[in-house]
């Protein structure tokens, strides 16, 4: 168990693997062993089978070879005798370990498809039966090159030098019955050997290979002198000694080498062409996972086998290893992203140097007003959001409520309600989401071809596309090279693949390009306003849309990040909101905009909003501080900072949201363009309803966790529930402390209502939403539910009247509810936020 420890723990976490949605009944868990689309039955039996097939090499070679390695007689007496029960099992081991992981994704998949009709979008490409036709395909592609595999291997050894165990497929009805040790100790020695003999000219070839390990002082265990018969070129059949490598190293060789081709031509293959897995691939995460663990079944075992013989441990060399490539080639050890890209695109000129300032964002967002209403009252309700972060589901439950709230039964309501957006403040997955929300806008407001319901769709089905495969293949291909000091490329990390998807998302359907090339955008009367670069937004940076929004053609937006030495918040948008001339703390937030270029992509500041821990590497910018003479504190800082998840301070973007609608509401009464000021914070977790607390402990089923799970996940389940619950409360706090006073009219104010988008499950359903990046089809249905029935609630406006929540914020965006403005103006703020 010793010698072979790393290939018994390879099978153990394969057969783990399998049974995790069964340990661990999370959503999150069960969405990446969703068969969808159902061809990743293919990929996942095919890699199960040949990881099961290496593992089981890896571990005979050890045992086989044990006593020229480690001069163990007892191991080779376990080779040579094996118990009677495990010789029956023997030719079973590669299925018993391989076919458990297709299996359970199988059983998840059918249990899913099983919760809905095929009417459900998503669950109609749930079909589990040809799941079953996929998988045996892909059993059969993985039986099929193993066992090319080893028929090249007997034609090159021939019955002299290999070994009939060797065999991965060791079924009977694969190679004969040569399978007993015993037969084949006879057969050495037997007629059919000595027909099929060794040629000189292959044996030259054999004892170069040798001759490397000889080299390499690779000897014991490795090499050694056997007695074999080899034809003569007269057509003679001899019997001599030559030394030859011990059974096993040539298959495994040969396995192994394929495995890296396939691993190299994959990686140039698809970085060269960008052909990064999307959440419709046909290679899921389970995938990208086991090609990982396979990296390590061939590196770990080979290492072991080497260096057990030293008593030297085999963790220590991989270990040595990393520290000398880290150290001796610095630039793969950080992870950078691009500061400044080289952007070829003919939008560049529209671009602005300089961070706006609030009034000059307001001006702009007054002009779409005037445009939108064409000549009638134009809206002058100011709304400001809020996107929390949370991993997809945060995403889908922002991108759903933010295309919900334009919802309406005209085309001039819907482009009244979308364009009084003025600021979107996002978090982690809510940034993910405002960046395809922003990118599609222009279909929101203007008569571009699509109809505002394909706009909402395509925003909403790219908000919940998974990205866990991006993240899977960036890990498995570009990340494993740095560590291994191949990749020396410090933007390739799994977080620009990941970056890369998000961009590609961004850009628009052709005909929505086809038709804004005949419409183009024009939300101003000045000619220059039409411009095509709004139909290429993939390509949008901070500079593009500042110009758009000083020109009032998009909403402001905050991408809110988390700077990991030093604490601080880090506001990454073209909108400024500090006092340039102010003191500054050490606590103070930074602003990316006022000290770095504005030629940031958005994909990349969404990127450094949405950093989840592990998931995505922390980034540092690519200018380095050559010297800080004439640079600032905050500049530094932010070129030799790392990026994180904005969520671990402020999991709302409530700081920056507050801090514009301070700023928004000191502005002078006489030329303010509007009346009033709605915050809509939308909330991707479910919250707890006001209940007494004697209802609450009825209906909760709270029970007192066990001592393990606390030593172990204690920390953890703090930060999660500290990131949810405690951020919540204060955020409610922050609105009545910070921004009370600025909107209290009694002083000169302006009204602020609140409006709370909470995600919760229909019937009161008491479930944990997923915290990753894949949404199954049920969690994705349930968004929806969840928005009908937030949208249905009915609520009591200041007059008593009764409507729904959704009625009431739209007519209070659009000015209806004048009383119920007038009411609330005289309320405290607290009243109001209730």
């Amino acid at each position: 168990m010793f010698y072979t420890r790393f290939s018994i723990l390879s099978a153990a976490f394969l057969i783990l693997l399998a049974l995790l949605p069964w340990l661990i009944d999370s959503g999150a868990v069960r969405s990446v062993y969703l068969l969808s689309p159902i061809t990743r039955a293919f990929s996942l039996a095919m890699i199960s089978i040949i990881a099961a097939a290496l593992v089981v090499q890896t571990f005979r070679v050890t045992i086989c070879n044990s006593m020229g390695r480690f001069l163990d007689g007892g191991v080779y007496e376990f080779w040579e005798r094996p118990p009677k029960w495990l010789w029956r099992l023997r030719p079973y081991s590669v299925w018993l370990i391989g076919l458990p992981l297709p299996v359970s994704a199988f059983w998840v998949t059918w249990q899913e498809s099983d919760r809905f009709d095929a009417s459900v979008a998503g669950v109609a490409g749930l079909q589990p039966w040809y799941a079953l036709v996929y998988a045996a395909l892909g059993v059969t592609a993985a039986v099929l090159l193993l066992s090319i595999l080893d028929a090249v291997n007997r034609w090159m050894l021939t019955p002299n030098l290999h070994d009939p165990r060797m065999f991965v497929l060791s079924h009977r009805f694969f190679f004969g019955k040569r399978n007993d040790p015993k037969r084949w100790k006879r057969n050495r020695r037997s007629v059919p050997a000595k027909h099929r003999p060794v040629t000189r000219g292959r044996l030259q070839h054999l004892a170069k290979l040798v001759k490397v390990f000889q080299t390499l002082r690779l000897t014991h265990g490795y090499t050694h002198e056997i007695e074999l018969w080899v034809a003569n070129e007269d057509g003679s059949v001899v019997l001599e000694k030559h030394p030859v490598l011990f059974p096993g190293h040539v298959m495994l060789a040969m396995l192994t080498s394929t495995l890296i081709g396939i691993y190299i031509v994959s990686y140039i293959l698809i970085s060269y062409l960008r052909w990064y897995p999307d959440e419709d691939s046909h290679y899921g995460t389970l995938f990208y996972l086991v090609g990982l663990m396979m990296v390590l079944t061939g590196l770990l075992p080979a290492i072991a086998f080497c260096f057990d013989r030293y008593r030297i441990p085999a963790l220590l060399i991989p270990t040595t290893l990393l520290v000398v490539i880290t150290t001796q080639w610095p630039g793969t050890a950080p992870h950078y992203y691009e500061t400044s890209p080289r952007i070829e695109d003919a939008g560049m000129n529209r671009f602005r140097r300089a961070p706006l300032s609030v009034p000059e964002l307001v001006d702009g967002w007054s002009k779409r007003q005037s445009r939108i209403a064409a000549g009638d009252p134009p809206v002058r309700t100011l709304v400001v959001v809020t996107a929390s972060g949370g991993g997809i589901q945060a995403s889908a439950w922002t991108s759903r409520v933010l295309t919900g709230v334009s919802q309406a039964d005209t085309p001039w309501k819907r482009r009244k309600l979308a364009g009084s957006i003025s600021m979107i403040s996002g978090v982690s997955g809510g940034s993910v989401a405002t960046l395809q929300y922003v990118a599609k806008y222009p279909g929101l407001v203007q008569e571009l071809g699509p109809d505002h319901q394909q706009v909402a769709q395509q925003i909403q089905a790219v908000s919940t596309r998974s990205s866990l495969e991006a993240v899977g293949w960036g890990l498995l291909f570009p990340d494993t090279m740095r560590v291994l000091g191949v990749n020396r490329n410090p933007y390739a990390d799994r977080g620009q693949v990941q970056q890369q998807l998000w961009a590609d998302r961004m850009a628009w359907p052709d005909d929505w390009r086809r038709a804004s090339s005949d419409n183009p955008p024009r939300l101003l009367d000045e000619p220059e306003a039409g411009t095509p670069m709004l139909a290429y937004p993939d390509t949008w940076n901070l500079g593009n849309l500042g110009w758009a929004m000083e020109r009032g053609a998009l909403p402001a937006v905050i991408f809110n990040s988390f700077l990991v030495n030093t604490g601080q918040r880090v506001i990454i948008s073209p909108l400024r909101l500090e006092d340039p001339d102010a003191k500054r703390s050490l606590h103070a937030p930074l602003e990316y905009s006022s000290r770095m270029s504005l030629e940031l992509p958005l994909s990349t500041a969404a990127r450094l909003s949405a950093t989840f821990p592990y998931v995505s590497p922390t980034a540092v910018s690519d200018r380095p501080v050559d010297s800080i003479t004439g640079l600032s504190r905050t500049e530094i800082v932010l070129r030799d900072g790392h990026f994180c998840d904005g969520g671990i301070t402020d999991n709302e973007g409530l700081l920056a949201a507050a801090e514009f609608i301070r700023q928004a509401a000191l502005l002078p009464a006489d030329g303010r363009p509007f009346d009033r000021i709605v915050l809509l914070r939308i909330v991707p977790f479910p919250l707890v309803q006001r209940q007494s607390d004697l209802e609450l402990g009825q209906r909760y089923d709270f029970r007192r966790d066990s001592n393990y799970l606390q030593s172990w996940f204690g920390p953890a389940m703090a930060l999660y529930n500290g990131r949810s619950v405690a951020q919540l409360e204060r955020g409610t706090g922050d609105i009545r402390q910070m921004i009370g006073p600025q909107v209290d009219p009694d002083r000169g104010g302006v009204p602020l209502h609140v409006v709370t988008a909470d995600f919760r499950y229909p019937n009161n359903v008491d479930r944990t939403p997923p915290l990753s990046w894949k949404l199954s089809p049920q969690e994705k249905h349930d968004i929806e539910l969840a928005w009908l029935d937030w949208s249905r609630q009915t609520v009591s406006d200041s007059n008593g009247r009764q409507q729904s929540q959704l009625d009431y914020l739209q007519r209070l965006i659009l000015g209806d509810i004048d009383a119920g403005i007038d009411a609330s103006a005289k309320m405290p703020i607290a009243r109001v936020i209730d």
